[in-house]
């Protein structure tokens, strides 16, 4: 379980610092490269995203978005990840560069795609 984690974070924090500035074109980048830096960001993203989500709830909207379909869930999640490293490259922004949200965006994307391919394979 915990070697499960730590391999899902290395992942994750690799994916954050190489794949993501490559599929963003740089409009989301972990600032010098630092993979210390790196697992900050990919922390402060997974507690921004875990806090929206309960902002959600208490809002009643999460409650909602079961009934509807999965297409508006999966567009829901898209868009409360794309803001969590929006607001994390805000909050934080010696560790991560966020230039736009369509960049915030592309990052949710290649991180959501990495972190499925971690659970399905471990």
């Amino acid at each position: 379980m915990i070697f499960n984690l730590l391999v899902h974070l290395a992942l994750l924090v690799v994916a954050l610092m190489w794949l993501v500035p490559a599929v963003t074109a740089g409009g989301v980048a972990v600032r010098q490269g630092s993979a210390f830096r790196g697992v900050l960001a990919v922390l402060a993203i997974a507690l921004i995203n875990h806090i929206g989500w309960h902002l959600l709830a208490l809002l009643g909207i999460a409650t909602v978005i079961p009934n509807a379909t999965m297409i508006v869930a999966c567009v829901v999640a898209w868009f409360v990840q794309s803001c969590a490293i929006a607001l994390t490259g805000k909050i934080m922004p010696g560790v991560l560069q966020v230039r736009t949200f369509s960049a915030a965006m592309g990052a949710s994307l290649a991180l959501t795609a990495v972190g499925w391919l971690v659970t399905l394979l471990f």
